[in-house]
């Protein structure tokens, strides 16, 4: 019995021809976009690698108020895709930077904007890859950004400016002085110094409203305040610092400076006694007021014989802090006065004082 015949056949050498034909085709055209697709993937990578360093440097300018020397320092990769050093530029790595005066790269001219935008005075940090043609057409200052892919311009660049940064790392600028000393008349005040933070010193201290008591004075190059007050009260005043930088920060603070008074007082409590027939001396001491003193005796009266001693009231006898009452008692008895002090500027203090005279 014959065997049935086949309907199924191989391909034909045409067929084969064909099939060879876009084999090849397919592959041409994976072998074409295997170029772009690959320099799209290294270009992606190193965009994030200078985008994350970028992030390191803040991060580090955060953590330490200072930026790196390099970008080793702050602890990231410093090599793009295709295995180049990043171009990391700045004139302030080691510095503070909330208090010192900005040291800013040449200006940068960013051509991606429209109109194109030129940073004077402004940044400090400059950062980017070479990309694939490994030639740094940004410049090292001045800085010139173009538009990716635009003719052979392939850098992908980041910067950072000193507004950014001191916005992220520092505190504002203020004065942190919060209150001040009391002070009383006529002696000498404490002395006490505003301080300010997170400013680039010298600064420049001044009153701008208010005033402070008379015989203080504020020193405008250290914010000391010092004297000696002459009237007691509350003084308000509002005071300004001003730092060094060429754009200028400013601050102002109202504050109050409080001037106790100070009128004379006797500080004698109790007088030594005496004996009739010897000689006798004692000593009435005073303190606070002004510069000098006059003494009288209000009432009462002393043991006879003494001679030396305040006269009454309204009269009476220059002394300095303190005066003697001294003679020879020639009576047994306790002998009771008030004394009355007044200082240069007629403010008067008084005292019961006694004096015992044994037989």
């Amino acid at each position: 019995m014959s065997k049935p015949v086949s309907s199924q056949r191989g391909f034909t050498i045409v067929e084969l021809a064909i099939v060879l034909v876009v084999i090849g085709i397919l592959l041409g055209v994976g072998a074409s976009l295997v170029g772009p697709l690959t320099k799209r993937v290294k270009f992606n990578e190193s965009r994030e690698v200078v985008r994350a360093a970028r992030e390191a440097v803040v991060g580090y300018a955060i953590a330490n108020k200072q930026l790196p020397a390099t970008l080793a320092a702050a602890g990231v990769r410093d090599t793009d895709a295709w295995g180049r050093q990043l171009y990391y530029s700045t004139n302030m790595s080691g510095v503070q930077l909330c208090t010192t005066s900005p040291a800013f790269l040449a200006d940068v001219t960013d051509n991606r904007r429209s109109p194109a935008v030129t940073l004077t005075n402004s940044v400090v940090v400059m950062l980017f890859s070479l990309g694939e043609n490994g030639v740094n057409n940004t410049g090292t200052g001045p800085f010139a950004i173009s538009e990716q892919f635009a003719g052979d311009y392939d850098d992908i660049v980041e910067f950072v400016d000193i507004s950014f940064l001191r916005e992220k790392v520092c505190h504002s600028f203020k004065i942190t002085t919060e209150s001040l000393p009391l002070g009383y008349e006529e002696s000498l005040y404490p002395p006490a110094t505003l301080e300010a933070t997170d400013g680039t010193e010298p600064y420049t201290w001044s009153i701008i409203s208010g005033s402070l008591p008379a015989g203080l004075n504020l020193a405008f190059g250290t914010g000391m305040i010092s004297g000696t007050p002459t009237a007691s009260g509350s003084y308000n005043f509002e005071v300004q610092v001003q730092d060094s930088e060429t754009s200028s920060r400013i601050a102002a603070k109202r504050l109050t400076v409080t001037i106790n008074p100070n009128p004379p007082v006797i500080t004698t409590e109790f007088l030594n006694y005496g004996q009739v027939g010897i000689a006798y001396t004692a000593i009435v001491g005073a303190a606070g007021g002004g510069s000098s003193y006059t003494w009288c005796k209000l009432s009462g009266s002393y043991p006879t014989g003494i001679t030396t001693m305040p006269p009454n009231c309204p009269s009476t006898v220059a002394g300095t802090p303190s005066i003697a009452i001294s003679g020879s008692p020639s009576a047994a008895g306790t002998y009771s006065f008030t004394l009355q002090v007044a200082d240069n500027r007629g403010r008067t203090a008084t005292k019961n004082l006694s004096i015992a005279i044994n037989p």
